[in-house]
């Protein structure tokens, strides 16, 4: 953090003289006051409606003080020189009060003994809200590699599929279809799988940075409070309800993907075991204001935004504040070391199984769809369709060349016929050549274009001139 750092001499003064004056000076100044100990002093600057505040540090000794002005809402530079404008003011202030032979030191004195005993208490008070934070939060000891390993695994997907050939930036539907995206059609016809498996792929690298960013946030605070089983079994659950409700909502169809639902699930968790003042205030208060301001946010601008799937964020936000009461109970009692409570996470998750698979099959697809939907993917799925496209627009232009030449010949007049048919078979040559290098480009290429030949014959258009 930016800060400025100036030592201040005042010969013939020893340390408990300065202090007082130090005092003296920060209330000649009306800046507050946070902590006084035997040779230090803490205090903060006023905060102004076009600056923050920041906090002095007064370090004394015999005959000389240290003042520390420090930038403390980080920021990375002090471009404005802030810090130098608060020493320099407190130390033009100090001067004065120096200066002044009214001031009673030995008042200073006793009012700088109220300061120590209240900074006492307070540190006192701090450190059990600590304990208390600790042992609720469990944040120094609770390890966090299951939040690094969904982290991993979603990160491994994308990479795999963006060489499959998702798109990093631009998402190919197809690809992340045959890799297990929330497809309505084929969900809701078998595929029950996919109400899991899209919870770890993302459409484009910002979806998958924004995701696992916000499962950072939230899981270094609920992994090591819930533990393991209960964290997980959240974090699928949630997933789970979000996906089955986007399959409700959507009643057109959806092709969704993505980890936010299950995220707004821990979110809505936390929201629930933060308003249920699990937590001590000393961070719960913050931590609250935060989790609100990023549900909110998040829902708002998700309303806005199209393309985002809402319905899964709701009813995974809703889902996670119902398991975080059901939670709640069995955290309320942790430090009697119930075991047994960890492993309450093991019918939340049995119970969100039972749900998704009631309503599919309550709600079955048309089997006819997927046969089609099915169909349409096999033809997508060719890995040189892009190269097939163009060979068979290649292809037809060659061909249409060729007919718009004999278009205008009359039935059964032989020398027309043959008047036309020269330069005719010039275009049919070149896509028939067209033909050939495309059987050396690519198989998918050749095996198309052999069955658009096929058809054009079978409609006695080319017949045998090509050859």
């Amino acid at each position: 953090m930016p800060k400025y750092t100036s030592t201040v001499r005042v010969p013939g003064r020893d340390a408990a003289t300065l202090q007082a004056l130090c005092l003296a000076t920060l209330k000649e100044l009306g800046w507050p006051v946070d902590l006084v100990t035997d040779t230090a002093l803490v205090g903060r600057t006023l905060r102004r409606w076009n600056r923050a505040d920041n906090r002095i540090i007064l370090d004394v000794r015999d005959e000389e003080f240290t003042i520390t002005s420090e930038l403390i809402h980080g920021e990375l530079m002090d471009l404005a020189g802030r810090a130098e404008e608060d020493v320099d003011q407190y130390c033009e202030a100090f001067e004065n009060v120096h200066q002044d032979t009214s001031v009673d030191i030995s008042e200073l004195r006793d009012t700088l003994l109220q300061h120590q005993e209240t900074t006492i208490k307070d540190v006192a008070r701090q450190e059990e809200e600590i304990r208390e934070v600790e042992n609720v939060m469990h944040l120094s000891h609770g390890s966090r590699w299951l939040t690094y390993g969904i982290i991993a695994v979603n990160v491994l997907v994308f990479l795999l599929m963006a060489l499959a050939g998702a798109g990093i930036f631009e998402p190919e539907p197809t690809v992340h279809i045959s890799w297990g995206s929330n497809f309505s059609v084929l969900t809701s016809t078998g595929d029950y799988w996919r109400l899991f498996t899209n919870t770890f792929l993302h459409f484009g690298i910002l979806h998958l940075v924004l995701n696992l960013y916000a499962l950072v946030m939230v899981g270094m605070y609920l992994e090591p409070m819930l533990g393991k089983v209960r964290f997980v079994a959240a974090y699928l659950s949630t997933g789970l309800l979000a996906s089955i409700t986007s399959l409700w909502w959507h009643t057109d169809g959806v092709n969704s993907a993505g980890a936010s639902g299950a995220i707004f699930g821990l979110y809505g968790l936390f929201l629930a075991l933060l308003s249920a003042k699990l937590i001590p205030d000393l961070v719960r208060r913050s931590l609250l204001a935060s989790t609100t301001m990023f549900i909110g946010y998040n829902l708002f601008f998700g309303s806005l935004e199209g393309g985002v799937d809402n319905a899964a964020h709701i009813s995974g936000l809703f889902s996670g504040f119902l398991i975080g009461m059901f939670y709640l109970p069995a955290l309320r009692h942790e430090r009697e070391r119930n075991h047994l409570a960890h492993w309450q996470g093991l019918p939340v998750l049995a119970a969100a199984v039972v749900i998704c698979f009631y309503y599919l099959q309550q709600h079955p697809g048309s089997m006819e769809e997927r046969k089609a939907v099915e169909k349409e993917l096999y033809h997508l799925s060719f890995p040189d369709q892009e190269l097939f496209n163009q060979k068979v627009n290649e292809f037809n232009k060659w061909n249409s060349y060729g007919l718009s030449l004999v278009s205008g010949v009359i039935p059964g007049d032989k020398d027309q016929m043959r008047m036309m048919l020269m330069p005719s078979r010039r275009y049919w040559q070149q896509a028939d050549r067209t033909l050939a290098v495309s059987a050396r480009a690519t198989t998918c290429c050749v095996l198309g274009l052999r069955a658009e030949v096929d058809l054009v014959r079978q409609q006695g258009v080319v017949a045998s001139w090509c050859r």
